[in-house]
């Protein structure tokens, strides 16, 4: 009988030890479930996946654990790229990220306004844009500079191109930073040329001074002497007071008026210089017209100074088209998407040449018979002078108007 009763705990406790080991592997395949289940909802993206919690339910405890802390580790991440991608949007240079099949996951503002795109997803996009610009940037290595001409939203710039790669995620991306160098490089082109005229003009002012008045005093106490002495001494006074005249109107480009900039309506401006420019053009059948500004654009800068530019780019435009039996001069100014404000003066005259138009601000450049070579130099420095900028635009087809742009900030 002892022997019966051993047997029967015996085999209960066999049937206890299979079942135990059953639970413990059923529980272990359920928790194995849930884990697989965690890592596919994230491996997709998803942690809001959640586990339904009891008294005897630790593992779905620790389980959305790990998917809160991965949740908060994904919001904490998205959070910062939005940071940084705000900051880079707020950079002066354009930058964009692109990977090696031309694919470009990353581009700031700044890169779209300076290429003229509104939206940048593949490099062959940029060919519309500059075709050199987009060889130059697939043959450039790692940490190569370069600058390339390009001709975006009306203007010619000179683009700064600095190129370095970096391998993140198995992947090789390029990093590309542009920047518009145009007005660098033309104040530096102006202050040398401002130092090379305060130079010169002082050195032809310091000498045409005395001769001038020597000449003078020497025909004065020639008095009744040989005609041929007076009108030699006259004829050296006279052309050293016209050399005079003359050397001054270059001294305007070294000494410009203080600047004194403020907020001024811009379509009452505009009708101003419309009125002045029909003064040019009164003897011929020119048509002026304002063809675009709203009533409550605004713009800072000194409005003196903003006159005198627009003055001189109207008279070149009169001048361009007072021949012409349907010579139309068009004014318009507008704010553009970086709170810029735009004025342009167009005419329909005969187109400039490529030549003239890399020379055309230049100092002392003229194509003018009786012109001097300063008036776009002078106008250029002021629109600087206010923190702008002064362009001529690149004509966009045969039909296409002559247009002077001023940007100001």
């Amino acid at each position: 009988m002892t022997w019966a009763w051993l047997n029967i705990g015996i085999f209960i406790g066999i049937i206890a030890v299979i079942w135990v080991i059953h639970a413990v592997v059923k529980r272990a395949r359920a928790d194995r479930r849930k884990i697989a289940l965690l890592l596919d909802a994230l491996e997709n993206g998803d942690t809001s996946i959640t586990f339904p919690v009891s008294s005897d339910s630790d593992v779905n405890v620790m389980l959305n654990r790990i998917s809160g802390v991965l949740k908060r580790i994904r919001v904490e991440t998205g959070e910062k790229e939005r940071y940084y991608e705000s900051i880079l949007d707020r950079v002066g240079a354009g930058v964009l990220s692109v990977y090696d099949n031309g694919v470009v996951f990353q581009v700031n503002r700044a890169a779209l306004s300076l290429l003229g795109l509104d939206v940048l997803t593949h490099m062959r996009q940029m060919e519309r844009v500059s075709a050199d610009l987009m060889c130059h940037i697939e043959a450039a290595g790692n940490n190569d500079r370069l600058s390339v001409e390009v001709a975006t939203e009306g203007r010619r710039r000179t683009l700064s191109v600095n190129v370095s790669t970096i391998t993140l995620q198995q992947h090789r991306i390029k990093i590309i930073v542009l920047d518009d160098i145009s007005d660098s490089l033309d104040r530096k082109e102006v202050d040398s040329w401002i130092k090379l005229t305060r130079v010169m003009t002082h050195e032809i002012m310091n000498s045409l001074g005395p001769i001038t008045s020597l000449s003078e005093t020497l025909a004065e106490r020639a008095g009744d002497g040989p005609g041929e002495l007076r009108e030699g001494l006259s004829t050296i006074a006279v052309t050293g007071k016209s050399l005079v005249s003359f050397v001054s109107s270059y001294r305007r480009l070294v000494y410009m008026p203080k600047v004194e900039p403020r907020l001024f309506s811009v379509k009452p401006f505009l009708e101003r210089m419309m009125c002045l420019a029909m003064q040019y053009g009164a003897s011929s059948d020119v048509s002026i017209i304002i063809r675009k500004c709203d009533d409550e654009l605004i713009a800072y800068a000194d409005e003196n100074m903003m006159g005198q530019v627009l003055a001189n780019l109207l008279k070149n435009a009169v001048e361009a088209v007072c021949d012409m039996p349907d010579g139309r001069v068009e004014l318009s100014a507008y704010c553009n998407e970086s709170d810029t404000v735009v004025m342009t003066v167009s005419d329909n005259g005969p187109h400039i040449p490529d030549e003239v138009a890399n020379e055309i601000f230049v100092p002392f450049f003229t194509t003018k018979s009786t012109g001097t070579g300063v008036g776009l130099s002078i106008s250029r420095r002021m629109v600087q002078l206010n923190g702008g900028s002064l362009t001529l635009s690149p004509y966009t087809g045969p039909d296409a108007l002559t247009t002077f742009t001023i940007n100001l900030p």
